[in-house]
């Protein structure tokens, strides 16, 4: 069944609730931007008690499917690119260019679904006994400052890539805030 099958169960007061749970579990297996238990942590972070609250339920399907839709979006305009960039010749995307058929965010605001994702998988850590405090640090420099090469190198055998990445988003989004407000003053 295809993502809106499972949404529009999500949706339905008729069913019992223990399957529209369910539904959304199928949702989610068809689009977890952050992983599935990570996209599913964070859709109760923004909705509340979703397993047992109905109005939580049906946010936490409104969240994802406006994700969704974002994402689509991106991967229409990303096909766009690669049609228009065969015309001209290059047939390979460039490595550079981000790939959305591999979502790696939040979509609509990757800022909180990062950082949510880099605390859910910090927990994930001490709660396995695999806390340490060198990760702690340069996760918290890469957030304040961004991360230097030496820094970066010590971090990447330590930490799954979906995790440097969820930092690289967080950081440049919050230079991109900084970037903005300062803007704004300005014009003040």
């Amino acid at each position: 069944m295809s993502f809106g099958t499972f949404a529009r169960k999500v949706r339905d007061p008729a069913r019992p609730f223990a399957l529209r749970v369910r539904a959304l579990c199928g949702c989610l297996e068809r689009y977890h931007p952050l992983g599935f238990e990570t996209t599913f942590g964070y859709l109760e972070h923004l909705a509340g008690p979703l397993r047992r609250d109905e109005s939580a339920l049906l946010k936490a399907v409104e969240a994802l499917s406006a994700s969704r839709t974002v994402w689509l979006a991106e991967v229409s305009a990303y096909a766009d690119r690669c049609r228009a960039a065969k015309r001209l010749g290059e047939r390979a995307p460039r490595p550079a260019e981000a790939n959305p058929h591999r979502p790696d965010r939040w979509y609509g605001d990757p800022r909180a679904g990062a950082l949510f994702a880099l605390d859910h998988w910090r927990s994930e850590c001490r709660y396995r006994g695999r806390s340490d405090p060198r990760i702690d640090e340069l996760v918290a420099a890469g957030l304040q400052t961004g991360l230097s090469a030496e820094q970066r190198a010590t971090l990447e055998p330590l930490v799954p890539w979906r995790v440097l990445s969820h930092l690289e988003q967080a950081r440049s989004h919050r230079v991109r805030e900084a970037e903005v407000e300062g803007e704004s003053r300005g014009r003040e």
